[in-house]
Parts: C-alpha cells; structure tokens; sequence
C-alpha cells in the first residue's frame, strides 16, 4: 500500500521545522505539566491526550496520534477527532483532500478514509464544495443535487441522482449499476470506467432516461456498455453512436 505525505509542505511552520522526536518531548512535557498540577485527581489517560491536544493544538497532537502510514493530508487530521451523524453534509468531509487524491484506498480496510452514506438523503443540496470521491452511497438520495467536482471511485449502485447536477465532475470509475440518473446533467463530466449497467442486488438497469451526455467523455467500451441499457432514449444512442 502506498503511502501518503503525513505533513505536506503547507503543514504549520512549528510542525514543519521539528522532527517528531521533538513534537513527543513537548507532548511528554505538557501532560508531565498538568498531571503535576493536578496530583490529588485519578490518573486518566484521556485527561493526558486531552492535556497535549490543547497545549500544542490539535493538527501537531493529530500528528504524534495516528499511526505512521495512515495516510491523512495534513489538513484532513483535525476532522478525524470529530464524531459527526453519518448522514450529514458534514460527514463528506472526513478526509475530502485525501478522498480527493486518493479514491482508491477509501474503502473499510482504510477506516481513516472510509465514509458510508448508504441511504442517507441529500436530496436538492448543493455539495458543490464538496468531495464525494470514494463514498459508499448505495441507495442514497442524490436528486437534484449539485455535485462538487470530484467523485471518483464511489458507489452510487441503486441510489436517486434523477435530476442531479453532475456537470464537469470527475465520475472515474464510478458505479452508477441500478441508480437512477433520469434528466441528471453529465456534461462535460469524466466518466471513463464508469458503470452504467445493471444491478444485481436490486435488479434493475440504471435509469437513463434524458440523462445528459454532451462533451460526456467515454471510453469506447463505456459507450458499448451503455448503449446495452434498455432505458436509454434513441435521441441518445444517436448521440452516442449506438449501433
């Protein structure tokens, strides 16, 4: 598995020009401080992590807490201390400038990075700022929802995009099997290794009645496949070249 820059070069100066021994010296430091000050409390080991995130700020504590490899862009750290509902716009943005750049390590074995919003309802919203790459979304609602830019590698398999807005975005190797993308804009959007075909789960074809394919770019063997769906308009096979 690859590795990712745990501290990129726009990390906060104090972080950039110390190396890690150093950061755990002040960390030991602070919570020696405070457990000094606080002799007559029980030892709770919370009470040292929660000493050290405020003494020197939650990015540096972020650093000297996750396990080397993790993968977080430095940016992305403070977020991952935060609980929040699973369904809510804030949850797309655990890691978004990771999930951004790195789509394909988003998955459960990679908890970091993983974000699940199966069925949750983000109907009419604009998510235009932000990423949905490397979601799990099977069976959300996304209709007439405007998309952000990036959403590569996600799962959309039987979930309601009909009417969304997803001109321009980065659809690579998206899964969109079952899903409904009825009147959803595409133009303009990347969408090579994409999927539009049928899904076994819910036994249904994608929907692409008048979904919007102009300046769409398709791999040839994406046109094929999509030219196999029962629901796509005729307007539109002559568009895409159907046979």
């Amino acid at each position: 598995m690859s590795s990712f820059s745990l501290l990129p070069l726009h990390a906060p100066a104090f972080i950039q020009k110390q190396p890690p021994v150093a950061l755990r010296r002040r960390a030991r430091g602070a919570m020696r401080t405070r457990s000094a000050a606080r002799q007559e409390r029980p030892c709770d080991p919370r009470s040292a992590v929660d000493a050290t995130l405020r003494h020197i700020g939650g990015l540096a504590a972020a650093a000297l807490l996750v396990a080397p490899g993790a993968g977080l862009a430095a940016e992305d750290l403070a977020l991952g201390f935060f609980e929040v509902p699973r369904c809510s716009v804030e949850a797309l943005s655990k890691a978004a400038n990771t999930r951004a750049s790195f789509s394909d390590f988003a998955t459960e074995s990679n908890p970091e990075l993983y974000v699940n919003i199966e069925g949750c309802d983000y109907s009419g919203l604009d998510l235009s700022k932000e990423v949905l790459s490397g979601v799990k979304a099977r069976g959300a609602n996304f209709s007439g929802a405007t998309f952000g830019p990036e959403a590569s590698r996600a799962d959309f398999r039987g979930a309601n995009l009909s009417g969304a807005n997803l001109i321009s975005v980065n659809l690579y190797q998206t899964l969109f099997n079952g899903a409904d993308l009825s009147g959803a804009d595409l133009s303009g959007a990347l969408a090579t290794g994409t999927t539009f075909g049928f899904d076994t789960q819910s036994q249904t074809w994608t929907n692409l009645a008048g979904t919007i394919f102009e300046d769409t770019l398709l791999s040839s063997s994406g046109v094929k496949s999509l030219c196999l769906n029962p629901t796509l308009l005729e307007d539109d096979r002559d568009l895409l070249g159907c046979q």
